[in-house]
């Protein structure tokens, strides 16, 4: 009995000290962009994954068809030691960090939006990065030297809006409030659009290179700084400690690490056609006049933008990772979820020649829609 005296208050003590520890304990946040109404099925995979909030499906059959759409995501904080749900915000929520980017099909508001362009590291953006502060006259941020500071040096703020700190401090200096800049590029896509608020947004472009490419730079730039072994060869780079798959549907739906669903792919698909004007890496010429149009750009001399092209086409070394190589398809299966986003992403850039700019098939005479489809069915398949 004595012994039985013992362990109950033991337990009890044990019990008092983790409900004591988990009000006291700083919590570690995790925040993510889900589905909306996904099916039971996938909800009860979202629950056992995210301990997601059950329940929501209210209303008419057609209000939930028109709430379902997954360009419309909750956004839900939880717990990372517990996975305990803090927070589910409604997508028509000020709060909602996707309020703070502006629709695609409203009209541009050029007094109350800036320009945001989202952009992979080491990608082919950075060389439209470079042609719209050249080209175009927009004052950038880029840090030239310590500490980071709102001084202009070379032409550039000096703030570092490529890395997350640096994107706290401008979010701490108001950068958006004090209109130091015209453009406000990153490769940090949630913490970008948290610069912005609904009365002051961003208006957003997106530039989509094919994900076997910018994987091939990302392994030549890792070599470049010693990251990596130097004798690594490529097929063995997505499973290298210092690979970041699918990067564009993590940073998306901000799930940074953990395993994707097609839930997953569903949001960052709606999120890129509702709020994003599509550039192509692969079409860049076409990707520029359009550019030009949407954000009402004017070259500060004539035919800067095709002369630079031309000039940065001659130095690029063509691509070394052959399709069906081995290296191809280890970063394709590692990149499911990026290459059927690709593809989507080729296909709004299609369908987005013929709404915004009427363009239906400007400079893409080369691309087969059908193949494309056909392509974005099998990565579906091949990764389910």
């Amino acid at each position: 009995m004595r012994a039985f005296c013992i362990l109950m208050f033991a337990g009890l003590l044990q019990v008092s000290y983790f409900k004591f520890r988990r009000k006291h304990h700083h919590q570690q946040k995790r925040q993510l962009l889900l589905p909306r109404h996904p099916s039971l099925l996938r909800r009860r995979r979202l629950i056992g994954q995210f301990r997601l909030i059950d329940g929501r499906e209210t209303g008419s059959s057609e209000e939930h068809r028109a709430r379902a759409h997954p360009s419309q995501p909750f956004f839900v904080t939880i717990n990372d030691d517990t996975g305990e749900v803090l927070e589910v915000i409604e997508s028509d929520s000020a709060q909602h960090p996707l309020s703070n980017l502006a629709d695609i099909r409203t009209p541009r508001d050029a007094r109350n939006e800036e320009f945001f362009y989202f952009v992979a590291p080491y990608a082919k953006g950075s060389l439209v990065r470079n042609l719209l502060s050249h080209c175009f006259g927009l004052r950038r941020a880029e840090k030239r030297q310590d500490p980071e500071s709102l001084d202009v040096i070379e032409g550039a703020l000096n703030l570092n809006l490529y890395s997350r700190q640096g994107l706290i401090n401008a979010k701490e200096l108001d950068l958006v409030g004090r209109s130091l800049v015209d453009l406000y590029d990153t490769s940090y896509f949630y913490e970008g659009i948290q610069l912005f608020s609904p009365e002051h947004r961003a208006r957003g472009f997106f530039m989509m290179e094919h994900p076997i490419h910018s994987a091939e730079k990302l392994f030549l730039a890792a070599k470049a700084r010693g990251a990596i072994k130097a004798n690594m060869k490529f097929v063995s780079y997505p499973n290298s400690t210092n690979y970041v798959d699918n990067f564009y549907v993590r940073s998306l739906t901000n799930a940074l690490r953990g395993e994707l669903t097609h839930e997953h792919l569903l949001v960052a698909k709606g999120i890129i056609a509702r709020k994003f004007m599509i550039g192509i890496a692969d079409y860049l010429a076409e990707s520029m006049k359009r550019l030009r149009v949407y954000y009402n750009l004017k070259e500060t001399s004539e035919n800067c933008v095709t002369l630079n092209l031309n000039e940065a086409q001659e130095r690029e070394e063509p691509y070394k990772t052959k399709r069906g190589s081995d290296g191809w398809n280890a970063v394709a299966l590692v990149n499911r979820f990026d290459m059927e986003l690709y593809y989507y992403s080729l296909e709004l850039f299609s369908k987005q020649g013929s709404t915004l700019f009427n363009r239906p098939y400007a400079a893409l005479e080369k691309f087969d829609f059908a193949e494309s489809k056909k392509k974005s069915m099998l990565q579906r398949a091949f990764g389910s």
